[in-house]
This record gives structure tokens, C-alpha cells and sequence, in this order.
């Protein structure tokens, strides 16, 4: 029975303010403006949606508090409201823990106040629906008294929106809120009548006849209500049926009442009859001009949708600014909002377009323009008097290269009351009142769905299926899944095919050209998009952004300053012009330049790409250096291995640049560091491919760096199973350890040539190598090398079964570690130590060890060796009767070891342990418990 306004259905505005440079942003979280909502089902509102009550005592209390507000209510009143005359001698008492437990309840900006007579419920007007309802009926009915009849229209469709169903739901048939909600019900009614007559001046009788009928049938006793049903209803459907609708009214006030329609009514009739040209119905009113209608449907971009929706249905928010990077479809959305809300504005949208201004002294004369009034010789002036009165929501699009204008439209926003300016701009205008809304990207399955609708409109044969989906996707990702670029890709799928667009897209600035014709020229390619944007930047900021390019993984602001020459002012203002995106990793600000923007900012570079870039390689060997020497204590290594997580991509690039180099020293310098990385985090694959290549180009170089990196290699094509290249590397290492001053260098080979002769079985000679490394540790003081080589020679010693020599050297090892607290060298030696008591047959003290091990190598991330220690765990657990526990244990430590490229998949325990689990088991319950724990693993 209540017509709502599609704004005001929306009860909650997803608005969460935060303010930056005096400028509010929007964001998702769901804030409320309206607390407590009475006109429907009683409900609190906080900062994350309802809150629900749950205690039927507590609901009553807030219903009690809500219809006697602002006025106190005695204890004596809350006790007959919550029991009547069932109240229980300690209702005092219960009434004080009611009302404390609902204070804890109450989202900021209600309270509850303690006054000398009872309680009293405080909250401003706009906290409560009903207050803000009555507010808004009032405000309906003066528009409507003195004839701004749309105006009238819009306000009261918001007013009654507001209700969800019977004021007061939960308590409506209770004696203390029968009168409040008999008078919210009759300012209802009142509000619907005016609301209804307001819409038919307006010419909208085929929108409210049916309404009106389905009133009047409800109650045929409202008088007013009739008239505007017959008047409704004569425009709409023609004399007869206004004439049979009076009919019917009156057989019904006959029938139940006994009494006959009013003269009014009965006049109304006649003039009906006679057909008065009075009655005739009004010309609809166009107050704006028609918003344009785009050529194809939105993709995506639902949640920013509802959003904005949102946020303007509540009118407290008057200028929001859409912003984003360019391409990111900020005047699609702000067209696609306006023609959503636009209607529910008394004097609906007007879409004003300014990208082909250069003067902002214009931007008044053109608004002035587009919605109809005359700029006369003072544009600022006249759009003032012209908009005092009009509810109007003002779309300036493309408003970044004319913010000398922002000021103005302040002003016109706080000189017309109903006004509401939505901007959109890649730049932040940092005004009075702004509230900032970021448009990103698109999300991977819209950007697709993008993709595929635009191809298939160039080429019907075109579908994305199981085997393009993935290209489509790559596609998508290199364009930052940013609309505009995805459609100009789209374009070019008739000529190139989706592989070979895949490809060429690596050179995005060279192939997405072309766009459609009636495109503005800013976007016919994306390098005319770009040049728009970097146009708005003064040359500091051009150059920072072109330093920035040679950061794929982005980059703190200590390496911003450092290769880009930023601060913290130019940075903030490349991000207000959305050509740099913050964001938050590990607690840490970083700043990065989307793909598409990062192609065009190298080509800013010139000549200073070299200097630039060497500067990065710099930075790249200081930050792989520094932790490496640490290696062994787990906080300093963690730090270590998550800061080059966060930075990989960057060394990519350095070690990519340092290639290019004919002096090898930062080459090997950053791989020589990094091969621990690789190892410990298991991208075997990749490191020895970078290994591998530097070899092949450079040889074994004779440096300490050189033989480190074919030291490197050959641990890691060992560990990948490859132990025919491995030996030979490791042959080259010590050839070339010989020829250099670096006692280090010289027993780390030892020591590696050490653990594969035990991987060979040959046993003498890993003792041999390992004891030669021990003399020369012994006699140069090197004492990290030496507990390396001590933890070889045990494993060396338990693989040849003499335990209480292997044990014996790894309780060296241990009580050196133990100082260290968890790191990577104590997991080695726990782990060692529980092979050895589980192979001693003491299985009970493996458990310990095992456990131990697990911890260490969980400290550092190091999940190929976490899986090992976990292997051995679960062997001890099939050992002793616990076989399911062992099998969802082996199966966590396959997820571990998956896609690293580890030879062992699992250490020489793992098929023990298989074996006796499964014995226990069975092979269908061993397979399903083991997936089971792969699966919580992954």
C-alpha cells in the first residue's frame, strides 16, 4: 500500500567515511546514518549492518524508550510494559540489568541516560526513522503548499520509503505504543494523499491508478484518498470506470456503514460525468533533459552500484567524486547511477560533459546550459537562482583538467540546498566536502565477461571457452582488467585471433589503437588514454613516474626515494591522479604503477632508463645481501625471505638488467644471494634456470661469487634429482674454489661434495670431504661453516648406522643452535636427531625431535623441509598404533611438497611411515585420510 522510492528502500547506506587532505573517501563497510528503525520490525543499526537483539526483554525496553523519547520514562512504566501484572518481585532490579545490557548494544550516537525519575533514550532526529520520517512529510507538505509540486513528489516518496511495515512491529497490539503508533499511521496517511496528489499535477496518473484503487478498496472511508483514486482513474481509464469506482465506494459505505458519500464526492461525481474540462489531466513534466542511452549493456560493476545508490539516497552526502585510473569506466558508472536515481529526483539528472573544455572559467555557462537556464552575463550567478529551489542531481564528467573550477561548484552546492554533484575525474579535487569514490578494476570474471561481449559483437563466431578461457584471462591481467583497455583489445580480435592478441599484448601501447569512432579521441588508443592523464602531471612528477617503471612489484617510499627521486608530496599527488596505486603489504605503504601505465612511464625514461635502471640493480644486491649473513637465526631469516617475497618481482627485473652487463660482479652478486631463497621457499625450477643460464653465458667464474653460483646450482639441480649435472657442477665449483683466497667458499664445496657422495652411498669419501672441511674450518676460526659441516658429518654417520658417533656430532651442533632460539640450521639438526633414535629403535624419543623440527622450519617458511619433519612425525605415529593420525600427517606434508620440484618427496621415513599406516588401515581409508589432510594443507 505505500509507493517507495527506490533510494529510500535502501535502508542502509554503505558509507564509511575517512578523511584524508580534508577529503572523505568512501568505502565499503557498512555505515549507517539511520540507528534505530522503528516504522516496521524495531531494529539497531551499527557501523556493520543490524544489530540484532535477541532477548525479547531488551527488544521491549528499546520499543518502550523509542515511544516515549526524548521524554524520561519511570521504572514503575518499564516494569507494567516488560511483565504487566506477572512482574516479579526483583523487576527493579532486572529492569537496571535490561537497560545495561542494551546500553552495551547501542551503536554510537544512541545512549541511554539515567535520570532521577527512569531512563530516557537520546538521539538526534536523523537517528531515528520515524523523526526523520515526520521531518520529511513536513517538508513534502509545505513544497506541496506552495506548488513545487516535484519537489513535494520527491521528498515524500523518500519519507515513505522509510517504512519496512506496521510502525512499531514487534509491539503493535502493547497499550504503551498504541497512540504513538496511531499518530506515526495518520501522518502516514496524510503523506501518502499528498504524495499521490502531487504525482497526478504531475501528470503521472497511469503511474498511481492502480495504487489508488487497491487504497480505497482497502478503506473506502478516506474521502481525500477517493477523490484522487476517481480523479486517477477518469485520466487513466476513461469516465466509466471513475464513475463505476465511485460506485463501488458507495455500495460499500451503504453495506458497512449505513451512510452515503459526502457532497464532495458526489460534485466530484458529476464533474466526471459532465466530463469537466478541469479534471483534465496536466502535460508530464520533463525537467531535464534525457540522459544519454548507451550503445551496450554495464558488465560488472554491481557493488559500486548499490554503493553510490546508497550513498545518495539519504541526501547528506552533495558532492561525491568517482575517481580512478584512466580507462577504469568512472563515466559509465556515473551515467548508469544517474539513470538510476535520476527519477527519484524531483527534478531528475542532467549529464554534463566537459573533456572538451581547455577554459574552466566555462564550466558555469555550460552546466548553466544543460539544465536549462539562461547564464545571462553572470553564469555563476544565474545557475545560483536558477537551482536555489530544483532537487537535481548534476553529473560533471571528465572534470580533472578544469579542478580550477571545483571551488565553484562548492559554492553552487551550498548556495542550492537540494543540489547533489556527482564528478567524475582521474584526480582527486580536494575540496570542501568532497567524498572520494575509487572505481579499480574490474574483477577477473567481469573483465572476461567484458572481453567476450565486446569480441562477439565484432565476431559472432567468438566464444570464450574451457580452452580460451585462460588466454582471455592473461589477457585481461595484462590490461589490469581496466574496461577501456579491454575494449580496445576486444576490437582487434578479428585480425589477430585471442593467442596471437595474447602475445602481442606485451606491447600494449603499439597494438590497442583503433577504438571506435565516436569515442572521444582521449580514448581511441591507449596511448592517447595515457598521454590525457600524464598531460595533468608538472615535470617533477613526470619524473618520478617514470622511475617508478622499473618497479614491477611495486616499491616502498625508501626505494621510491632512492631510484625515482620521490617524496612523500609527490607521491600523494600521482596517486590523487590515479597513476600510482597505494597499497598496504606487511604492514608496509607500497606504491605501484599498473601494467598499462608502467609500459607508457618506460618510455618517459629516455635517457636516464640506463642510469635508472642500474640504480635498481644497486638497490636489488644491497637488500639480497644484507639478510643472507643472517641466515641461520629464524626472526632475522623470516624478515629476510618475506621482504624478497614482497620484492621478487623486482629482482626479476635487476637480475634481468644485470644480464644484459658484460661485468658479471652484480649478475652473480644477486644470484649468489639468492639461491637460498630459492630453496628454502622450493622455486627450484626457477632458480636453477637463472643459474643455469648464467653458467651457460659466463662460464664458471673464478670469484667468490662465481663459485658460490655454481655451488648454488648444483644444490639445486641435486635436490631436483638431476644428480649426473649436479656432480659436475660441484666438480666446477671446487676446480675453480682452488684458484681464489676464500677459505668459506673452499669447505662449502667440501661440504656439498660431502652430502652428495652420501646421497651415492659412498660413505668413505663424504667422511673424507667432510673432515678435510673440519681441519679447515678448525684452523681459520670458522665457526657457522664448522657446525654446517659437523651437521653433514652426522648424517653422513647415521647413514652409515654409526648412531652414537652421529648422535655424539649433532649434540655438538645442538647446543650451539639452542642460543639461536628456532631457526633453519636448529630444525636440521632435530630432525637428524629423530632419524636417528627412530632408526635406534627408540621411537618415543623420535616424537620430540620430529616436533621440534616442525617448529624450526615453520618458523622461516621453509615447507620442504617442514614436510620432511612432518614425514618422520607421522612414522613414529603409524609406529605406535595412532595410523590415521599418521596418514592425514602424510598427507599435509604432500601438500607442502607440491609444485616445489623436490626430488624427496619425502624423506627416507616417508614410505615407512606410508607402508604401516596403510597397513593399518586398509588402502581406501589410508587414500581417504591422506586427502583429507592434503586437503587441509593446501
Amino acid at each position: 500500500m505505500r509507493s517507495r522510492s527506490r533510494l529510500a528502500e535502501r535502508a542502509l547506506a554503505d558509507t564509511y567515511a575517512y578523511y584524508r587532505r580534508g577529503t572523505r573517501r568512501i568505502g565499503v563497510s557498512r555505515g549507517a546514518l539511520v540507528l534505530l528503525r522503528v516504522l516496521g520490525p524495531l531494529e539497531l543499526v551499527g557501523e556493520a549492518g543490524a544489530i540484532p537483539l535477541r532477548a525479547a526483554k531488551v527488544r521491549t525496553l528499546l520499543a518502550v524508550l523509542a515511544v516515549q523519547r526524548p521524554a524520561v520514562c519511570g521504572t514503575d512504566a518499564l516494569i507494567d510494559a516488560l511483565w504487566g501484572e506477572t512482574a516479579p518481585a526483583s523487576a527493579a532490579k532486572l529492569v537496571q540489568v535490561y537497560v545495561s545490557q542494551l546500553r552495551r548494544e547501542l551503536p554510537p550516537g544512541l545512549e541511554i541516560t539515567t535520570e532521577p525519575s527512569g531512563y530516557a533514550l537520546a538521539a538526534n532526529s536523523a537517528s531515528v526513522d520515524a523523526s526523520e520520517f515526520e521531518r520529511l512529510a513536513a517538508e513534502g507538505q509545505d513544497a506541496l503548499r506552495i506548488g513545487n509540486v516535484a519537489l513535494a513528489a520527491s521528498i515524500l516518496r523518500r519519507a515513505l520509503g522509510l517504512w519496512r511495515g506496521p510502525a512499531y512491529a514487534d509491539v503493535q497490539y502493547e497499550s504503551f505504543a498504541r497512540e504513538e503508533i496511531e499518530r506515526l499511521e495518520t501522518i502516514r496517511r496524510m503523506a501518502l494523499a499528498d504524495r499521490i496528489d502531487a504525482d497526478l499535477r504531475l501528470g503521472r496518473h497511469a503511474d498511481v491508478v492502480g495504487e489508488t484503487r487497491g487504497l480505497v478498496t482497502g478503506d473506502p472511508t478516506d474521502e481525500r484518498l477517493v477523490e484522487l483514486a476517481m480523479i486517477a482513474a477518469y485520466r487513466a481509464e476513461g469516465t466509466a470506470a471513475a464513475l463505476r469506482l465511485f460506485d463501488a465506494v458507495r455500495d460499500e459505505l451503504r453495506a458497512d456503514l449505513g451512510a452515503e458519500p459526502s457532497p464532495t464526492l458526489i460534485e466530484l461525481r458529476d464533474r466526471i460525468a459532465r466530463q469537466d474540462p478541469s479534471l483534465a489531466a496536466p502535460a508530464a513534466q520533463a525537467d531535464s533533459p534525457p540522459l544519454p542511452i548507451p550503445p551496450n549493456a554495464l558488465i560488472g560493476r554491481k557493488r559500486e552500484l548499490a554503493e553510490l545508490t546508497s550513498l545518495l539516497g539519504y541526501r547528506t552526502v552533495r558532492l561525491v567524486s568517482l575517481t580512478g585510473a584512466g580507462g577504469s569506466g568512472k563515466s559509465r558508472i556515473a551515467l548508469e547511477l544517474a539513470r538510476a536515481v535520476g527519477p527519484d529526483f524531483a527534478n531528475g539528472a542532467v549529464l554534463v560533459e566537459l573533456a572538451s573544455l581547455r577554459d574552466p572559467d566555462l564550466v558555469p555557462s555550460t552546466i548553466a546550459h544543460a539544465v536549462g537556464i539562461d547564464p545571462g552575463g553572470d553564469a555563476a550567478a544565474s545557475l545560483v537562482e536558477g537551482l536555489r529551489d530544483r532537487e537535481l542531481l548534476l553529473v560533471l564528467d571528465n572534470l580533472e583538467h578544469l579542478r580550477a573550477a571545483a571551488p565553484g561548484v562548492v559554492q553552487l552546492i551550498a548556495s542550492a540546498p537540494r543540489l547533489i554533484v556527482v564528478v567524475t575525474s582521474r584526480v582527486l579535487l580536494h575540496v570542501s566536502g568532497e567524498h572520494v569514490y575509487p572505481i579499480g578494476p574490474l574483477s577477473e570474471s567481469e573483465a572476461v565477461a567484458l572481453f567476450e561481449q565486446r569480441a562477439r559483437a565484432l565476431d559472432p563466431s567468438f566464444s570464450v571457452d574451457v580452452e580460451t578461457a585462460p588466454v582471455a584471462a592473461s589477457i585481461c591481467r595484462r590490461l589490469d582488467s581496466l574496461p577501456l583497455p579491454i575494449e580496445l583489445a576486444a576490437a582487434r580480435i578479428r585480425g589477430l585471433g585471442i593467442r596471437r592478441l595474447d602475445t602481442r599484448l606485451a606491447s600494449r601501447l603499439a597494438v590497442l589503437s583503433g577504438g571506435p569512432r565516436d569515442l572521444p579521441a582521449r580514448q581511441r588508443t591507449l596511448r592517447e588514454l595515457l598521454d590525457w592523464s600524464v598531460n595533468l602531471l608538472d615535470p617533477a612528477e613526470r619524473e618520478v613516474l617514470a622511475g617508478l617503471a622499473v618497479f614491477p612489484a611495486g616499491c616502498s617510499i625508501e626505494a621510491a626515494a632512492r631510484i625515482a627521486g620521490a617524496d612523500d608530496e609527490l607521491l600523494s599527488s600521482l596517486v590523487d591522479h590515479h597513476l600510482v596505486q597505494p597499497l598496504d603489504v606487511l604492514g608496509e605503504r607500497r606504491y605501484r604503477l599498473l601494467e598499462t601505465v608502467r609500459e607508457y612511464a618506460y618510455e618517459l625514461l629516455g635517457g636516464r632508463r640506463a642510469a635508472v635502471e642500474a640504480e635498481l640493480v644497486s638497490w636489488v644486491r644491497d637488500i639480497v645481501d644484507v639478510g643472507d649473513v643472517d641466515h641461520r637465526v629464524a626472526s632475522a631469516q623470516a624478515a629476510w625471505l618475506g621482504q624478497l617475497d614482497v620484492e621478487l618481482d623486482n629482482i626479476r627485473e635487476a637480475l634481468r638488467v644485470a644480464a644484459a652487463d658484460p661485468d658479471a660482479s652484480d649478475e652473480l652478486g644477486i644470484a649468489a644471494a639468492m639461491w637460498r631463497y630459492w630453496w628454502i621457499r622450493g622455486h627450484l625450477a626457477e632458480g636453477r634456470s637463472i643459474l643455469d643460464g648464467i653458467i651457460e653465458r659466463r662460464g664458471v667464474v673464478h670469484t667468490s661469487e662465481g663459485v658460490r653460483v655454481a655451488r648454488a646450482n648444483a644444490s639445486l639441480a641435486w635436490s631436483m634429482g638431476d644428480r649426473e649435472r649436479a656432480m659436475k657442477l660441484a666438480q666446477l665449483a671446487q676446480d675453480a674454489s682452488t684458484d681464489i683466497d676464500d677459505a668459506t667458499e673452499r669447505v662449502h664445496v667440501l661440504n656439498l661434495l660431502g652430502v652428495m657422495a652420501t646421497g651415492r652411498e659412498d660413505l668413505e669419501a663424504a667422511e673424507r670431504y667432510h673432515l678435510t672441511a673440519l681441519a679447515i674450518e678448525t684452523a681459520n676460526g670458522l665457526l657457522e661453516p664448522e657446525m654446517t659441516t659437523r651437521l653433514n658429518l652426522g648424517v653422513t654417520y647415521l647413514d652409515a648406522g654409526r648412531h652414537d658417533e652421529a648422535r655424539a656430532m649433532l649434540q655438538i651442533v645442538l647446543e650451539h643452535r639452542r642460543g639461536e632460539g628456532l631457526s633453519e640450521g636448529l630444525g636440521f639438526v632435530h630432525i637428524n636427531l629423530g632419524e636417528i633414535e627412530f632408526d635406534s629403535g627408540n621411537v618415543a624419543a623420535a616424537e620430540p625431535h620430529f616436533a621440534a623440527a616442525v617448529e624450526s622450519f615453520e618458523a622461516v617458511g621453509f615447507n620442504i623441509r617442514t614436510a620432511n619433519a612432518l614425514q618422520g612425525l607421522a612414522a613414529v605415529e603409524a609406529r605406535t598404533g595412532r595410523a590415521e593420525s599418521a596418514a592425514r600427517r602424510l598427507g599435509v606434508a604432500s601438500s607442502l611438497l607440491g609444485g616445489t620440484g623436490w626430488d624427496a618427496d619425502g624423506g627416507q621415513l616417508a614410505p615407512v611411515a606410508a607402508d604401516a599406516a596403510r597397513a593399518a588401515l586398509g588402502n581406501e581409508e589410508f587414500e581417504r585420510l591422506f586427502e583429507e589432510g592434503a586437503a587441509s594443507g593446501s
